[in-house]
């Protein structure tokens, strides 16, 4: 994929939005690495592109009509956080939830090669401006 790292990320939720997962899935690394929250029970890093595959589905999987918007994106060199407000309804459930969770992307090459998912924003930034991960 051609562009800046801000400009690859976008992308890759455009792609989610209008033609799925699988799509923008396509688009990442052979080699990313995804990492999910320590607050998750259960949470786990994963790799490759089965292991976004899979690292999205099972956040996801909890929710009947999951879906979001991105309100913010912050950006430095090769890393782009996301601001995100997540939606759905808890598989079963009947109220719709909202909350923010920031996605962190570090983009070489072209290519997603990491996302790490935050909670707290403060978190995220901090990471964000981390000389080294």
């Amino acid at each position: 994929m051609e562009g800046t790292p801000r400009e690859v990320v976008l992308e890759l939720y455009r792609l989610w939005s209008e033609q799925g997962i699988e799509a923008a899935i396509a688009h990442v690394s052979p080699e990313i690495e995804w990492i999910e929250p320590e607050e998750v029970i259960g949470h786990e890093s994963r790799h490759g592109i089965d292991g976004a595959f899979e690292g999205f589905t099972s956040w996801t999987e909890s929710y009947d009509d999951y879906g979001g918007d991105i309100t913010e994106v912050e950006d430095n060199g090769d890393d782009v956080l996301v601001h995100f407000i997540q939606r759905g309804r808890p598989r079963g459930g009947t109220k719709e939830v909202k909350e923010p969770v920031y996605h962190l992307w570090t983009v070489r090459d072209g290519l997603a090669v990491r996302m790490q998912i935050f909670f707290d924003v403060e978190s995220a930034r901090t990471a964000l401006h981390a000389a080294e991960r």
